[in-house]
């Protein structure tokens, strides 16, 4: 299954994807990761998570994984971030 690393806001997938774990360390402050089903910035948060203290690693495992039917966005806060987020394609869908 692909990892997606970022350390800011960014695209995770513009093709839709299943997101099957969180993985969060913070920076200098507290953090948070929001996952929205668009491509760009904006849209409905369907999952979001976050670490309170400066340093602490968050992994969130999310079951059967939750499903982008668009594509996926996470919007990050804090100072120096960083989200590890594994996901996989829907069944039928191709990789390209």
């Amino acid at each position: 299954m692909p990892c997606k690393l970022l350390e800011a806001s960014g695209a995770v997938a513009a093709f839709p994807i299943v997101v099957d774990s969180i993985g969060c360390e913070a920076g200098s402050d507290a953090m948070t990761v929001a996952l929205a089903n668009k491509a760009t910035a904006g849209g409905t948060e369907v999952v979001g998570y976050g670490v309170k203290t400066a340093g602490e690693y968050g992994a969130f495992p999310l079951g059967p994984g939750v499903a982008f039917d668009t594509a996926c966005y996470a919007t990050l806060t804090g100072t120096s971030p960083k989200v590890w987020i594994v996901y996989h394609r829907p069944p039928g869908q191709n990789w390209t």
